[in-house]
């Protein structure tokens, strides 16, 4: 529970994600890598609910999808599993190109 608090709502996706490949021989040390992007990586952001500020994690999406194709890539991932797992992050492959991991502009390796 505490992890959950540090990595936020990335943590979060990634959990939705490991259902994704319960058909495939996907390494435990994949999930990790992106358990590990989101707590690192996380930031936070100030919502208001009923007139009251209340301050939650989360990860930038865009980075987090770009992370995740890029790391699916270097695991050798099939491509039709890449796709499936990209398609249940609701945002953009990074930013043009890029993605951020720890104030670190890294370019995304797998679209090239």
């Amino acid at each position: 529970m505490m992890q959950e608090k540090k990595g936020g709502d990335g943590l979060i996706m990634v959990n939705k994600l490991k259902t994704v490949v319960m058909n495939y021989d996907v390494p435990k040390s994949f999930f990790m890598s992106l358990e590990d992007f989101c707590i690192r990586n996380a930031i936070n952001v100030d919502v208001f609910d009923n007139s009251r500020k209340k301050e939650v994690k989360t990860t930038c999406l865009q980075c987090f999808k770009a992370f995740m194709v890029d790391k699916a890539g270097e695991f050798n991932l099939p491509k039709d599993l890449i796709n499936n797992l990209a398609s249940k992050v609701n945002s953009k492959i990074g930013h043009i190109g890029h993605y951020l991991d720890e104030g670190t502009v890294k370019t995304i390796h797998s679209l090239s």
